[in-house]
């Protein structure tokens, strides 16, 4: 949120608090980026459950077979994929460059993008690539046991290039990390990010689970953008209208820390789950440019619970800073069983903003110890109301 800067006074304190409140105040936009066509994928013979593997090792390119890998991220951007298949990247190996995904399973035959053999996780190393791996118009696709490193804006993107509902997206055990020297005039850059890329479009059942996402120059941790605005001139409206938005994102039991920007975050979300989540060091900016970071929270979303997290020693260039954060044209969002502390904001920010109403803020049985360190300015409080 865009709170003044904090008021000093560091405060040791347990905090549970349940409320319900209507706020209004402050204003803020956001724009997006559109993928970068590229050409159509070679479809592979029909027919579904082939699994291919992919030795980033092996001396020559082969034809895809355990016996025969292919070595090159390359070989993979260049084909389309069939329902059921699995793509699997061998343990203790890594592939170099940019991998760039567009096939789609279906609810009973996903699409998995994992790993063979025993070892350290495979490495994609996006060796400077504005994004290591996109995912793009991807349904029923899983990624799942890569590192994913050294992208200029991105490491995992997920995207849309077409109106319609992208669903079943599920990204598990991975660590994305150090993704730097990008152009940060958005928010939505950084390790993971989940957005729409044109009008129209939405993502449902989006389930990030098990995930660190660490170390960059870029915004985000994990973000989750679930409503494209870009060169909407009525964007205000947009964002508040909940049949636009993305529906049912999970993101749990996952790590953020060393990001310039926020941890982890959900903007336009209907049914969204945060919980077992751990955020430290975000907001390391040095100076201010886009705005100013909280750890983990969700703005102009609907449904929203989040559970079970801990937030500590995250800071901001300027206001925030915070370990948790209702912000505005949020409507039913409850913040629970939360363990804040060390922050150099608030430990749970509730705002309104744009006239409008922030509705049925639920902030309940949280832990909130020692907030506010940057010890001055506004927005210091353990509980702040904006």
């Amino acid at each position: 949120m865009y709170a003044s800067l904090y008021r000093s006074r560091p405060v040791a304190v347990a905090i549970c608090l349940g409320l319900a409140l209507t706020l209004s105040a402050g204003s803020a936009t956001a724009k997006h980026v559109k993928p970068t066509p590229t050409p159509a994928p070679t479809p592979l013979p029909s027919g579904s459950g082939h699994t291919y593997y992919i030795d980033g090792s092996a001396a020559t390119n082969g034809a895809g077979s355990q016996t025969s890998p292919w070595n090159s991220v390359a070989t993979v951007s260049s084909l389309a994929f069939n329902p059921g298949d699995s793509i699997l990247f061998r343990r203790g190996t890594t592939c170099k460059g940019a991998l760039t995904f567009r096939s789609s399973g279906t609810s009973g035959q996903p699409i998995l993008l994992g790993s063979y053999d025993n070892g350290a996780n495979p490495v994609i190393d996006g060796a400077g690539n504005d994004a290591v791996v996109t995912l793009t118009d991807t349904s029923f696709v899983t990624v799942q046991g890569l590192e994913i490193k050294n992208g200029r804006t991105y490491g995992i993107l997920a995207t849309t290039s077409r109106s319609g509902v992208v669903a079943g997206l599920t990204l598990t055990s991975l660590v994305v990390h150090d993704v730097t020297g990008g152009a940060m005039t958005q928010k939505y850059t950084g390790l993971v990010v989940v957005t729409p890329g044109v009008s129209g479009s939405t993502f449902n059942g989006v389930l990030i689970d098990g995930v660190e996402a660490n170390n960059t120059t870029l915004w985000s941790g994990i973000m989750v953008f679930g409503t494209y605005l870009t060169g909407d001139h009525r964007w205000q409206t947009t964002a508040q209208d909940i049949t636009k938005r993305s529906t049912n994102i999970v993101i749990r039991n996952s790590i953020a820390h060393d990001t310039f920007g926020d941890g982890i975050v959900v903007y336009c979300g209907s049914g969204v789950l945060m919980e077992r989540n751990v955020v430290y060091r975000s907001g390391m900016q040095p100076t201010q440019t886009i705005g100013t970071p909280n750890a983990l929270w969700s703005w102009a979303s609907n449904d929203v619970v989040v559970q079970d997290n801990e937030a500590y020693d995250n800071h901001s260039p300027g206001a925030d800073g915070g370990a948790f954060d209702i912000d505005y044209w949020s409507t039913n969002t409850t913040v629970q069983y939360n363990y804040g502390h060390d922050n150099q904001g608030y430990c749970v920010g509730v705002f309104g903003a744009e006239s409008a109403a922030t509705n049925n803020s639920v902030v309940r049985y949280n832990v909130c110890s020692d907030n506010g360190t940057k010890k001055f300015g506004d927005g210091a409080e353990e509980i702040y109301f904006a």
